[in-house]
């Protein structure tokens, strides 16, 4: 069955791709991932040296943190209590992360908070890494201003 995966990172635009997500989701009857990576430097292995694992207590910490952005969203809005949302916390790198939980028949909505210029350059852009790779609809939902 085709899912909305959404991809969130506990910022305050991320509440506004996670609203955009909860509408579709409710407008098509259509299940709900929610998908919060957690990014440390044991996500990416550098400089030759193996990555560890996070802790469990940062997992833990950035779902509770998604918990809160979910509950905020739902809040007084009971067409989204009708949603079948399932919370995903997982440690890795966004853009592969993303990309391994979205099928090619599902929907991924992410954020883009319109960065440019030499910070794109130098921190790379989920939006676009997921826009050019993803084998399933994607929208992106500007965050900026």
């Amino acid at each position: 069955m085709a899912r909305i995966i959404v991809g969130v990172d506990g910022s305050p635009a991320s509440a506004k791709v996670l609203a955009v997500a909860l509408e579709e989701a409710a407008t098509h009857g259509m299940p709900l991932v929610v998908v919060a990576v957690h990014v440390s430097p044991a996500s990416a292995p550098a400089w030759g040296m193996p990555s560890m694992r996070p802790k469990r207590e940062d997992l833990a910490e950035t779902e509770k943190g998604v918990d809160q952005l979910v509950a905020q969203a739902v809040a007084g809005r009971a067409d989204f209590g009708q949603v079948d949302l399932t919370i995903r916390v997982l440690a890795g790198v966004p853009t592969e992360v993303l990309l391994a939980q979205a099928k090619r028949d599902d929907h991924l909505i992410i954020g883009s908070r319109g960065v440019g210029g030499w910070r794109r350059a130098l921190l790379g852009s989920v939006s676009s890494d997921v826009v050019h790779s993803a084998t399933c609809q994607v929208t992106v939902v500007p965050t900026r201003g």
